[in-house]
């Protein structure tokens, strides 16, 4: 952070077959990517790639899994 609109999210530690769930905000609320898979071993990690190109600002990503919500700020250059 901050990257070019793709970035790599690392989530080791969540439980298998947990559903793990991306929402990703604009500042003004707008959803502009969202995602959810299940937490593998073998799947500690998850690229996010937008399908269409996000523009430069800050954005909210969250992360929500095991019902626990963590959000983080991603600045996209």
């Amino acid at each position: 952070n901050p990257n070019q609109g793709q970035f790599k999210v690392d989530f080791t530690g969540i439980e298998n077959n947990h559903e793990v769930q991306i929402l990703m905000h604009d500042v003004h609320g707008k959803l502009v990517y969202s995602n959810s898979f299940y937490a593998q071993e073998s799947l500690n990690s998850v690229t996010i790639i937008p399908e269409q190109k996000i523009g430069k600002g800050v954005y909210f990503c969250s992360f929500i899994a095991e019902g626990i919500k963590y959000t983080v700020k991603v600045v996209v250059e």
